[in-house]
C-alpha cells in the first residue's frame, strides 16, 4: 500500500471509524452504556468530537470526545459513569435503609456534573438530594450519615 502524507500520522497508526460502529461503550466502573451507533466529527478540522451510544433504557445518548479515555477497536472506554443513568436507582441512608428512588437527574446544563437529584418513595412527597450528600454510588446510591431527607423537600 502506498501512502501519501506529510506531517500527518502513518495508516498503521490510525484506527477505522467502522470498526467502532456496534463497539460497547464501557464507564470506568465496568458497566456496559450500550453501544457505538455513530460517529461524529468537526466538519473543518475533520477530527473526532462525540458519538451516538444506544442505550437500552435511555435511548441514545450523545458523548463528546472529552469523556473518552480511550477508543479501540474492542471498545470505547469512558472517563465517566454517566450522570443520567443514576435515574431509577435505589437511594439508601447511610445505615442502608431504603429510601426512595431516583425519579429525575437534573444536570450543569449538557455536562455529566449533576445539579440535584428528585428521589421518590411511594407514597411520600419528593424530596432532594445534592451531590454533596452522596457517600458513594454504583448498583445503589448511599448517602452520606448526615442527610436528612425531611429538610430537603425543596426542588433545586
Amino acid at each position: 500500500m502506498e501512502q501519501i502524507i506529510q506531517k500527518d500520522k502513518k495508516f498503521a497508526d490510525t484506527l477505522s471509524v467502522a470498526k467502532i460502529i456496534g463497539k460497547r461503550v464501557i464507564s470506568p466502573s465496568g458497566f456496559i452504556v450500550g453501544k457505538v451507533l455513530e460517529v461524529r466529527i468537526d466538519n473543518k478540522k475533520y477530527s473526532i468530537e462525540g458519538i451516538f451510544v444506544r442505550n437500552n433504557i435511555h435511548g441514545k445518548i450523545y458523548f463528546g470526545m472529552s469523556y473518552f479515555k480511550s477508543i479501540s477497536t474492542d471498545a470505547v472506554f469512558l472517563l465517566i459513569e454517566p450522570s443520567i443513568l443514576l435515574k431509577q436507582k435505589k437511594v439508601l441512608a447511610h445505615d442502608g435503609k431504603f429510601i426512595g428512588k431516583v425519579k429525575t437527574v437534573s444536570r450543569v446544563d449538557e455536562t455529566n456534573d449533576v445539579r440535584v437529584l428528585e428521589v421518590k418513595k411511594i407514597f411520600r412527597k419528593p424530596f432532594f438530594i445534592k451531590p454533596r450528600d452522596i457517600d458513594s454510588y454504583g448498583k445503589s446510591i448511599i448517602l452520606k450519615k448526615d442527610y436528612d431527607a425531611k429538610k430537603n423537600t425543596k426542588g433545586p
